[in-house]
């Protein structure tokens, strides 16, 4: 009885798998369905994003289909099967390359000039920090639950908001075409942050939810733990670089608090007020704001006449 109840009966195992594999007839039905969803998904997003509006991004957001084939990596990697974990991951880098494609091509198509000014929506997907990945790793935990557990599916759009996997990778494709590389870069790096963030904690949400068999089999076994092994090492990857970006900030935060109080001694009793601070690379850039009354401009102008 104590096993069982930290097993998964074959049942509720295959009622798992035939929600994230979809085989032989069901296969191409399947795949005219996720990438039609993609296809909407992508210039909803992409559209949101050139416009700057919030709203349509969160509704692009919805759309995406990309989860299922994320966590059927996971539900790969937790079962043991090499050969299907890759074809799942072949499958997710073509959908990866046709969302950074048509993405692209949605501002050719209107023809937008390069040489504009980048939303703030596009903008908000280039600076990745730990928060992300953070965001990343409770999203993959939602998810899987989500999965093991049918009374929360009301969760899901929610989780679908939170993690965010078409918005970047949209991004990535307008900066792209915009030709600001390493912004792209940036965008891109966001997208693969919560990707094997949520690779990574669905599975071991999988495990401990008892989807795995339990075998005695030790190759089987070691298999799992390589596949795991191999989503910690990526999480880990890209933690190092996002853990380095997220301290320089929090140093730059306090510097610009310190900048901002010695400038306002400096300042003391004059009319002139911080209007901004921007700290980067212990560069210092103040911009201050003069309250001059209309008299005394008036005034400074007759002096310039005489």
């Amino acid at each position: 009885m104590k096993a069982s109840r930290r097993s998964m009966s074959y049942e509720q195992r295959r009622e798992i798998l035939n929600q994230l594999f979809f085989e032989r007839e069901e296969r191409v039905p399947y795949e005219m369905q996720f990438y039609s969803l993609l296809s909407l998904s992508t210039i909803i997003a992409a559209i949101g994003l050139i416009t700057d509006s919030s709203a349509v991004v969160i509704g692009a957001m919805l759309l995406s289909p990309l989860m299922t084939p994320i966590l059927a990596l996971a539900a790969s990697l937790v079962m043991g099967w090499p050969v299907r974990a890759g074809r799942v991951a072949v499958r997710l880098f073509l959908a990866t390359l046709f969302v950074f494609v048509l993405a692209s091509l949605v501002p050719l198509v209107f023809r937008l000039p390069t040489n504009v000014v980048i939303p703030d929506e596009i903008l908000r997907r280039t600076n990745p920090t730990m928060g992300e990945l953070l965001i990343g790793l409770c999203a993959g935990i939602a998810a899987a639950y989500i999965l093991v557990r049918k009374e929360a599916v009301s969760a899901l759009p929610g989780v679908a908001i939170a993690v965010a996997l078409v918005p970047p990778l949209c991004a990535a494709g307008l900066l792209a075409y915009g030709k600001r590389y390493i912004l792209a870069w940036e965008a891109f790096f966001l997208y693969a942050t919560n990707l094997v963030a949520i690779i990574l904690t669905a599975g071991i949400v999988l495990l401990l939810a008892g989807f795995k068999p339990k075998v005695s089999d030790l190759k089987y076994n070691l298999r799992v733990a390589s596949g795991m092994a191999m989503a910690t090492f990526f999480v880990a990857l890209v933690a190092v670089p996002l853990s380095i970006r997220t301290v320089g900030d929090i140093r730059d935060l306090y510097d610009r608090q310190v900048a901002i109080s010695i400038i306002t001694d400096w300042i003391g009793e004059n009319s002139v007020e911080v209007a901004s601070v921007e700290v980067e690379d212990e560069v210092f850039q103040v911009i201050l704001k003069v309250n001059l009354p209309i008299e005394a401009l008036h005034e400074n102008q007759h002096m310039g006449l005489k």
